[in-house]
């Protein structure tokens, strides 16, 4: 056990790499200080956007849905219909039809008819992609 190897962290091998240059080691901490609390701000932005953006796309749908759903004929035949409004698609790459018949789903988890949600939610999302 006392002669066990192992991989320096991403942090420790960019402290070495940045000590080759700068012979300062408060400096190369100072400079890894600073890369680290911009990286967390940024996916912190970016999570905030994304937490902002995907609600507002699909709050859109919910105000103006009626009559544009795909749905099953007779368990053979399927009406596909594209999304109307692509704002949560293109956020996504998801329909939200699909998300849709997911909640429907859980909500109402005896439901027999699930292996013809799945072929429709299948073909929803190959109409979506042409």
């Amino acid at each position: 056990m006392e002669n066990e190897l192992y991989e320096l962290t991403t942090e420790q091998t960019n402290f070495l790499l940045l000590s080759q240059k700068i012979d300062e080691p408060a400096v190369c901490k100072y400079i890894l200080f600073l890369k680290n609390k911009s990286e967390r701000n940024e996916t912190l932005d970016y999570h905030i956007d994304r937490w902002f953006k995907i609600p507002c796309a699909h709050s859109k749908i919910q105000n103006n849905k009626i009559g544009k759903y795909s749905y099953i004929v007779d368990g053979q035949n399927y009406v596909i219909r594209k999304d109307h409004n692509l704002d949560f698609y293109n956020e996504t790459g998801i329909s939200y039809q699909v998300v849709e018949l997911v909640h429907e789903l859980i909500n109402e988890p005896n439901r027999k008819d699930d292996i013809m949600y799945a072929e429709l939610a299948k073909r929803i999302m190959i109409r979506m992609r042409e």
